[in-house]
């Protein structure tokens, strides 16, 4: 037992120091073992692990519509989700307050339509000096105000379908095309979100991806659509990226919220080599190029994989070059030291 360790410690030092030396194994020293080999195929792309996407909606994006007035009753027509065409009914709104909100409506209305009268007439006045400037002045600022709040008026009553004077009840439409979403709790009072609505032009994929500073990521395979990779964050999330894909083509099917699986596709030097052709030593990763009539070990970085290939990088140059694929573990040994 005290001579085991001092020669586990020599054969470990001299087959460190053989791997960064000469790293050759010769043909001949494989024998009649099959010595087999692979070419190393250089690529542009490939193809990452499935990672987890969410569909989310670009920040901005919603058309909110707020409630100018105290609502006592709110009735939805439409599902949370639910994508609505515009001028599609969606909310019915109850109560006193919505009655004395379109009882206003209609005072203003009237209102506006004689203040601009009088605002035309006297402006034809005023040019020809039959007026001075502090009347006209005056009636000039009645006449805006008039029109600033009947406008305020006039921007909610557009996406009003009608009015029922006897249930005092408004029907609210869509405003645009889009998903519907209300709040999580919901309020009546004055200002609050009746609705928001999201154009499926804004609806985008949001994913992690390992951090890798040799590759950049180009594009994902999403269910039934292949989508370009619009930005990605470049501060890091612990050893993570955020990226965020062009907005989800029609055929795409996600749903807002929605969490599926989908393919990176990332952009990188690299190669392709048969997985046979890989071997590990103390935690590294090697390969052997064909180098004549020997096989020389390079240490490789593996990037990922594509079906019966490791995609790799390494330092050393492997453009047309061929990797050992049989007889591997035997080189291995070789040279390591461990047999002939």
């Amino acid at each position: 037992m005290k001579l085991a360790l001092p020669f586990f410690i020599v054969a470990l030092l001299w087959s460190q120091l053989a791997l960064s030396q000469d790293m050759l194994v010769n043909g001949e020293q494989l024998g009649q073992l099959k010595q087999e080999t692979a070419p190393i195929t250089a690529i542009k792309t490939f193809s990452g692990s499935p990672v987890i996407a969410e569909v989310i909606s670009l920040p901005g994006q919603a058309y909110v519509l707020t409630s100018p007035m105290n609502v006592q009753q709110i009735q939805y027509l439409a599902g949370i989700g639910q994508a609505l065409k515009k001028g599609e009914k969606f909310a019915v709104l109850r109560g006193p307050e919505v009655h004395h909100y379109h009882s206003q409506y209609q005072i203003y209305k009237r209102l506006h339509t004689q203040s601009k009268a009088l605002y035309e007439n006297n402006q034809k006045l005023f040019n020809s000096k039959a007026i001075n400037e502090g009347a006209w002045l005056q009636i000039s600022q009645q006449y805006y105000d008039v029109k600033l709040a009947y406008d305020e008026y006039v921007h909610f009553f557009e996406y009003v379908s009608n009015f029922d004077d006897d249930t005092e009840s408004l029907t609210l439409v869509a405003p645009i095309n889009g998903i519907v979403s209300y709040e999580a709790t919901q309020s009546t009072e004055m200002g609050h979100i009746l609705a928001r609505f999201i154009p499926r032009q804004s609806l985008v994929f949001k994913l992690r991806i390992p951090f890798n500073d040799t590759r950049e990521i180009a594009s994902i395979d999403a269910p039934q659509c292949k989508l370009t990779i619009s930005s990605v964050n470049q501060q890091l999330d612990g050893y993570y990226q955020t990226a965020w894909s062009e907005p989800l083509k029609n055929n795409c099917k996600a749903s807002l919220g929605a969490s599926v699986s989908v393919t990176p596709h990332y952009k990188t030097d690299a190669y392709l080599t048969n997985k046979q052709s890989v071997f590990n030593w103390q935690g590294d990763n090697y390969i052997f190029l064909k180098n004549g009539d020997a096989y020389r070990a390079v240490k490789i970085t593996i990037l990922g994989t594509q079906q019966q290939q490791y995609v790799i990088q390494s330092d050393s140059p492997l453009t047309d070059k061929s990797a050992l694929v049989s007889s591997v573990s035997a080189a291995q040994g070789i040279l390591m030291g461990l047999g002939e």
